[in-house]
């Protein structure tokens, strides 16, 4: 929760140092407990350790993120190896993308394997391309600044999934 927090006042522009008298960077930082229940949720932990400059901080959850779910060659594995975990794990890395270069790298070739002309699909069980792949996968190469990639999966997202009726609409 502290890190929604930093990151939502961050992007207002406010001081999360001292926002209406609480220093909710130096509470994060103090938490006792810097395990994170859901592999999903270490994007928004470490995107906070970027927003307050805590390098060591994002460094923990990247490495606990890493030996917890991530596999080199086969991605995240949370309920499963897919192509939305292993962009989730790509996205919560991002931050710090230059300092696991190895892992960027691997996520990518990971994610290229369950990638399309149409677009992206789950896994090697549910293999017809879906929206919700797709877009986690635009997400993870968007998150990593290789926007000529995330243009592409958006381009199959709104040609095979964009509603008849409603431009725009998946």
């Amino acid at each position: 929760v502290y890190a929604c927090v930093i990151n939502i006042l961050t992007l207002f522009g406010e001081n999360v140092e001292s926002y209406n008298g609480v220093n909710i960077e130096a509470d994060f930082e103090s938490l006792a407990d810097k395990t994170v229940s859901n592999p999903y949720y270490y994007r928004v932990a470490v995107e906070a350790c970027k927003n307050i400059g805590n390098t060591t901080l994002g460094h923990h959850f990247v490495d606990e993120l890493i030996a917890s779910y991530y596999t080199l060659g086969q991605g995240m594995d949370y309920y499963g190896f897919s192509c939305d975990n292993t962009a989730a794990f790509l996205a919560s890395i991002a931050p710090y993308k230059e300092d696991y270069a190895v892992y960027v790298e691997d996520a990518k070739t990971v994610i290229n394997g369950f990638t399309t002309d149409e677009g992206c699909f789950y896994d090697n069980v549910y293999t017809d391309v879906s929206p919700d792949s797709t877009a986690m996968a635009m997400l993870a190469y968007a998150s990593i600044g290789e926007h000529k990639t995330a243009k592409t999966l958006y381009d199959c997202l709104m040609k095979g999934f964009e509603s008849p009726n409603y431009n725009g609409v998946i």
